[in-house]
């Protein structure tokens, strides 16, 4: 019988507190560790590693060393899935570049392929990839430029997860890393690993894939900032006080979305809300509710790599807009400048132009001090506009 190391008992499922029981402390490394479940795509020789992994995690029980060496082993797994998953892209012949031609060379491990790339001849390198040598960072580059990776705060993870993984790996000193730590690294690389094989994870914070959107019903005023939202299911049960004097709207938004915050014009909210119905009187609103065929369906939307719209009028700086609310501004104002951001929220998208503008952060492309792409800047309202109606097209394709 191994005997259980004290330390580990001491974290519960809401953070450190008093010792539990040793059976119940063994249920909750199980639990932690049986929902990453990888999804059937993923290979075996991947999906074999990773259930040692996560095996090592929960034998935390009994040594606490193990949570370190289970942090180090996510980086080792994930390295192998982004192996496997290179070679099943290329079907084990990488087009490889000699002399400018493009040539299929046959591979059988990804050693190979290493062997070939690690110290490229002149002149010779993976097409569509000319830096790639076989590294953990080139294959985070190549997953992402494949399109096996996106959202601008996971570029900013994938990055510095390689200059952790090195510094973890070629460490001098005695690393002891939490439970917690532990969970939070192998729950990350898990996700990694899904995207792979083009698996999402709700609840997850990397990929969590399209979150759903229902109807609501939000009234606003009849002061400034002041507003009430509820369900649609609601309506013919509600009475607000203040129904007369506010101006309604039908809309999609996610549940916990804080809806006072939302105008039609502007995008102000953490996630998507898009209005299906209003401006209108309490009247209105219910004749509309009522006289509809069918009722306002919900949907879902993606959170990662939204486009974003700033403009810049003189010395002030509009909040973000989504492509459109773009479209639906008025005639162009003489002096204003546009700036188009991929991120994965508004307000990171105009933080980011708030650091342009102040030289403080890199104009154009991936921002390497913040989770943004900057996409145009400083252009004029028509550029936007064509971009904008792309931007739509694509989007509609893509439902």
């Amino acid at each position: 019988m191994r005997s259980v190391d004290e330390r580990t008992l001491h974290f519960g499922p809401w953070g450190l507190g008093g010792a539990m029981p040793a059976e119940q402390s063994e249920r909750l490394l199980r639990a932690e560790m049986d929902h990453l479940e990888l999804g059937p795509a993923v290979p075996e020789t991947v999906r074999s590693q990773f259930i040692k992994l996560k095996a090592l995690y929960v034998d935390g029980l009994f040594s606490y060393d193990s949570f370190t060496r289970a942090e180090r082993d996510a980086y080792r797994v994930l390295e192998v899935a982004l192996k496997v998953r290179f070679l099943e892209q290329y079907t084990n012949r990488i087009p490889l570049v000699i002399a400018g031609t493009t040539t299929p060379t046959e591979v059988r491990t990804f050693e190979e392929v290493h062997e070939r790339l690690a110290h490229r001849r002149k002149g010779e390198h993976l097409e569509g990839h000319p830096t790639f040598d076989g590294s953990l960072a080139s294959l985070m580059r190549w997953a992402r430029s494949e399109g096996l990776f996106y959202g601008q705060l996971n570029r900013i993870r994938e990055n510095v997860s390689v200059d952790i993984r090195n510094d973890v790996q070629h460490s001098e000193h005695d690393l002891v890393v939490m439970l917690p730590d532990a969970l939070w690294t192998i729950g990350l690389h898990f996700q990694w690993i899904q995207r792979l094989w083009g698996y999402d994870t709700p609840g997850g914070n990397a990929y969590p894939g399209s979150v759903a959107r229902t109807p609501w019903i939000v009234g606003l005023g009849p002061t400034e900032h002041e507003a009430t939202w509820f369900p649609i299911e609601l309506l013919p049960t509600t009475h607000d006080p203040s129904q007369e004097s506010r101006s309604w709207h039908v809309v999609l938004a996610t549940e916990r979305e804080h809806l006072a915050d939302w105008r039609p014009e502007l995008e102000l909210t953490g996630t998507p809300v898009a209005a299906l119905w209003g401006p209108g009187t309490w009247s209105e609103l219910c004749a509309a509710a009522s006289t509809r065929s069918t009722p306002w369906a919900g949907d879902a939307v993606s959170l990662l790599d939204r486009l974003f719209f700033v403009r810049q009028l003189e010395t002030s700086l509009d909040a973000a807009r989504r492509p459109e609310q773009l479209l639906a501004l008025a005639q162009p104002e003489s002096k204003e400048r546009w700036f188009a951001v991929r991120a994965d929220g508004p307000g990171r998208a105009r933080g980011h132009i708030t650091q342009v503008i102040a030289g403080l952060h890199r104009v154009n492309g991936p921002c390497d001090q913040c989770a943004t792409y900057t996409v145009v800047a400083g252009a004029r309202r028509e550029t936007v506009d064509r971009l904008a109606r792309s931007e739509l097209a694509s989007m509609s394709q893509h439902k």
